[in-house]
């Protein structure tokens, strides 16, 4: 069974920007509303933004002039040999409940354009996809052109549109959906400690909200990106025996 190795919420907002001037405003009101979550504070001039993170940087929030994330990234226990595994009810829970404190911070209304969720894994290559071949996988599951010789080395990234129920019918509702993959051969900590080559997969399932809204339901978007990576883009990992817990 392989494991999200990232999973991170990001919401598109309206530029704002007070980010500097209301940095230390805004970090006090997440501490305060998670003490026990937001232990390091740090500010990012160069690009007007603040990450609040736990005492070892797995669990971040970033607000920025564009944008709100939060993101959980799965850690390496070197002493116990194993990994910190991702909670995405966490993550999912904490961007619901900062998302308010910063609207009320920055006086959002309906500026909110776009939220986007990024499901991250690696598969190392003895879990079975082409005998870790991880070219030969991609070429023949995700890309149509094929040379005169098997593919060995591989790296793709491809967006595709879905269209809202509703969208172009139900009167200036015009949002729609992206869906950005990438693969590529990359290298992993295996829980031996020592580094090995694992396929990278990253898909991000993003809403783009035309108009803009006041409101950006999380959990229904969490729902929609579930249901399409398991019926529509899993499927071909699956037929090579590879299960992703999601």
């Amino acid at each position: 069974m392989i494991h999200l190795s990232r999973f991170l919420i990001g919401i598109r907002h309206t530029r704002v920007f007070r980010v500097r001037n209301l940095s230390g405003q805004i970090a006090d009101d997440l501490i305060k509303a998670y003490p026990k979550d937001f232990l390091k504070v740090e500010e990012v001039p160069t690009v007007n933004e603040i990450a609040l993170s736990d005492a070892d940087n797995s669990l971040i929030t970033k607000v920025s002039i564009d944008d709100v994330i939060v993101e959980n990234r799965k850690l390496f226990d070197g002493e116990k040999r194993s990994y910190i595994e991702i909670n995405k009810l966490k993550v999912i829970n904490m961007m619901k409940g900062c998302l308010p404190i910063i609207s009320k911070r920055f006086e959002l209304d309906k500026d909110y354009s776009r939220i986007g969720m990024i499901f991250e894994f690696r598969i190392l290559e003895f879990k079975g996809i082409d005998n870790g071949n991880f070219g030969k996988f991609i070429y023949e599951n995700f890309i149509n052109f094929h040379g005169q010789e098997e593919g060995s080395e591989a790296s793709l990234r491809f967006v595709y549109k879905l269209q809202i129920p509703g969208g172009l019918v139900v009167k200036d509702l015009k949002d729609y959906r992206n869906v950005i993959v990438i693969l590529n051969q990359s290298r992993g900590i295996h829980e031996d400690g020592k580094e090995k080559k694992c396929l990278f997969v990253s898909i991000d399932i993003q809403r783009i909200f035309e108009p803009m809204q006041k409101v950006v339901d999380v959990d229904d978007h969490y729902k929609f990106a579930i249901d399409h990576l398991q019926s529509v883009v899993l499927p071909a990992f699956k037929a090579k025996g590879v299960e992703i817990n999601l």
